[in-house]
């Protein structure tokens, strides 16, 4: 775990991508537009997080 919060933190892009993510399905949920948006956005972050930590 601490492998991967220090890969993050090391890689600005990423940290930059994952909180526009956040934001973006924030704004999703809170418009209501699709409610499970707030489930694929987390999802594909989780993801994408897992597939940069086994680079």
């Amino acid at each position: 775990m601490k492998k991967l919060f220090r890969s993050l933190i090391g890689d600005a892009p990423t940290l930059a991508w994952v909180a526009g993510s956040i934001l973006f399905a924030n704004r999703v949920i809170g418009s209501g537009e699709a409610s499970y948006a707030g489930v694929l956005v987390p999802l594909a972050l989780l993801i994408g997080v897992g597939f940069l930590a086994r680079r």
